[in-house]
């Protein structure tokens, strides 16, 4: 069984309209193993959220990963990423990283410290999924967001765009 929600939600600056970035602690586990803890502190949900939605298609590894942490401390810009059109995040080099491997009707988990746990591919998609219409709730029920500049509100756009595709695509999986 997967458990994957976050807490405790959260913007770090004090006027929520000008921050991009959500944060909240993060409940992770596969049956017993236990990746990421609330505990371990707090993270930029809304990054993981698009991160872990690129795992649905793409395997993360440190070879080929989706992004440079799963579950990054924080984002500091977002850009668009010339070759693929998707969002390019800049980060901090502080955050949670495991493998999610690609098999054939499964995923393999493998922590940075070796522990590996399968899971189905569809019980990865529901809790992939959970956790980003969570996040993106989350966006729902803030202020309308005011990027600085046009620079930070491409960026911001290519976020949103990449997300929404990515999350559509999974619905349309799932009805074939």
């Amino acid at each position: 069984m997967i458990t994957l929600t976050a807490h405790n939600l959260n913007w770090i600056t004090k006027d929520e309209t000008i921050d991009l970035c959500a944060h909240g602690s993060v409940e992770f586990s596969i049956g017993d193993l236990v990746i990421v803890s609330p505990d371990d502190g707090n993270w930029c949900v809304s990054a993981a959220a698009l991160h872990l939605l690129r795992t649905l298609s793409k395997s993360h590894t440190s070879e080929s990963p989706v992004g440079d942490h799963l579950f990054p401390c924080c984002g500091h810009a977002m850009y668009q990423d010339e070759k693929s059109n998707d969002c390019f995040i800049v980060e901090c080099p502080n955050g949670i990283n495991f493998d999610v491997i690609h098999r054939d009707s499964d995923i393999l988990i493998k922590t940075e410290n070796g522990q590996e746990k399968n899971v189905s591919s569809a019980d990865w998609k529901t809790s992939i999924c959970a956790f980003s219409d969570q996040i993106s709730d989350f966006y729902e029920k803030a202020k309308p967001k005011k990027p600085f500049d046009d620079v930070e509100r491409r960026g911001f756009e290519v976020f949103q765009r990449e997300w929404i595709r990515r999350r559509n695509q999974v619905e349309l999986d799932f009805r074939k």
